[in-house]
């Protein structure tokens, strides 16, 4: 392929690379899949975990291209039979690799006509932070912690000479950075320093912190990795640097792109932790397995009412089950809460000891899985005055710690239920914005 793909390319020059007929069958190409090329008959998103297994591949080697509309054996050149591939919001793609691929990949959409036939096209750009990495399962393809490399004509597990080498590259790029960072500052001096955090748009400096806002960020993390200002632009100069006049102003608030997952939502609400971007954490239940996730403990760090979580959720792009659950628990089907016991029964007498063991701080977590359970549902009948949470939560991230992976036994749907109870008790707002237990 032509080597100035990367800087644009859908091109002419790329795209005839790939686009390459058989002079006697127009039908057929004779382009071959390769480290850099995969073809595929048709576009169907329910194969969403195919493609980005194939995306990751390529962002982890040099990057390429996925074309739609070849069949394979013969390579066909049939075009899409449908428009799929031109109605699918690039904004889904984004939110899904995004959920399940860390570090961010980048990527552009392309459709080709060739005569009467149209064909799709997604460019994987290679990636400046390798490895990038499935972080957790999704569909048949994609496994959590799982790297993927994109060799000859297929896709597969990284092996071990690749991952080496990858590594390697890693720690080169990062002495040369340190290398480079600290032979600015001596030149500039250790007084005028200041360190500037370009994910949350923050810089650091004796007298205080500058904030740059998130609009601008990219633009600033594109001139880091060497792309000059746009000619015309209204200059100044940060460490021999072009940058547009009026690039840095103060705001009140950045929010911090992240990567999240269950596990976060559940420790750092246990950890009680003043977490950067609550409204992320509260998007992100959007996008998990379950719906039954702390969400009222995020809403007070962000100062949001019970309807501005409503509007948040709902403005959320997701087709996935949880969020239609959290809408609903936010409508008020959310209570997990158990009656005290008053029978004698096996589960009742449980449910009182564990109470007790609760109020005496006496829990030992060293028992069977249905003992787990028990103590789980005992918790469920704590109001919030009855919740020490200096004593519960350190408790509950023990359990989530040494218990939330176990296949059988459904601690994790238990303990879910249980910090939904938790959550909704100590933390739920109501719709004016006044959170329980506030005055």
């Amino acid at each position: 392929m032509p080597r100035d793909v990367a800087r644009d390319p859908f091109s002419d020059g790329n795209l005839s690379s790939i686009f390459k007929f058989d002079p006697v069958n127009p039908d057929r190409l004779t382009s071959r899949e390769s480290t850099s090329l995969e073809f595929k008959e048709s576009f169907n998103w329910n194969n969403n975990s195919k493609y980005v297994k194939t995306m990751a591949g390529f962002a982890n080697n040099s990057g390429g291209y996925i074309v739609f509309g070849v069949a394979n054996k013969p390579r066909r050149a049939v075009g899409m039979q449908n428009t799929r591939f031109d109605d699918i919001d690039p904004a889904d793609i984004a939110e899904f690799l995004n959920s399940v691929l860390s570090p961010e990949i980048q990527w552009d959409q392309h459709a080709h006509a060739v005569g009467d036939r149209r064909f799709g096209l997604v460019y994987v750009r290679e990636s400046h932070d390798k490895p990038v990495v499935a972080i957790r399962n999704a569909g048949s393809e994609l496994r959590e912690a799982e790297i993927y490399y994109r060799y000859r004509g297929r896709t597969e597990k990284i092996k071990y000479p690749e991952l080496k080498r990858l590594l390697e590259e890693k720690r080169a790029r990062e002495e040369a950075l340190w290398l480079q960072h600290i032979t600015q500052i001596a030149e500039m001096g250790v007084e005028d320093a200041a360190i500037l955090d370009l994910r949350s748009g923050q810089a650091r400096a004796r007298g205080g912190t500058i904030l740059i806002d998130q609009s601008l960020v990219p633009q600033l993390e594109a001139m880091a990795s060497g792309r000059p200002a746009e000619a015309g632009d209204a200059q100044l100069l940060i460490q021999g640097r072009a940058i547009p006049r009026g690039f840095i102003r103060p705001i009140r608030e950045v929010p911090t792109p992240m990567v999240i997952a269950s596990e976060d939502i559940i420790r750092a609400f246990l950890e009680r932790r003043q977490v950067l971007a609550p409204e992320q954490y509260i998007r992100q239940i959007c996008f998990e397995p379950s719906g039954y996730l702390p969400v009222y403990y995020y809403a007070q760090l962000a100062e949001l009412s019970l309807s501005e979580v409503g509007d948040l959720v709902r403005g959320t792009k997701s087709r996935m089950r949880a969020k239609t659950k959290l809408l609903e628990r936010l409508s008020g089907e959310d209570d997990h809460s158990c009656a005290v016991p008053t029978d004698s029964s096996e589960h009742s007498e449980a449910k009182r000891r564990w109470l007790a063991d609760i109020e005496n701080e006496r829990v030992s977590l060293d028992v069977s899985a249905a003992e787990l359970r028990r103590f789980l549902r005992a918790i469920c009948i704590l109001e919030a005055d009855e919740i020490d949470m200096e004593y519960l939560f350190p408790v509950l991230l023990r359990l989530f710690e040494d218990h939330y992976e176990d296949r059988t036994g459904y601690i994790a749907q238990n303990l879910r239920a249980t910090l939904c109870h938790l959550d909704r008790v100590l933390f739920r707002p109501d719709v004016d914005g006044v959170h329980d237990g506030e005055e």
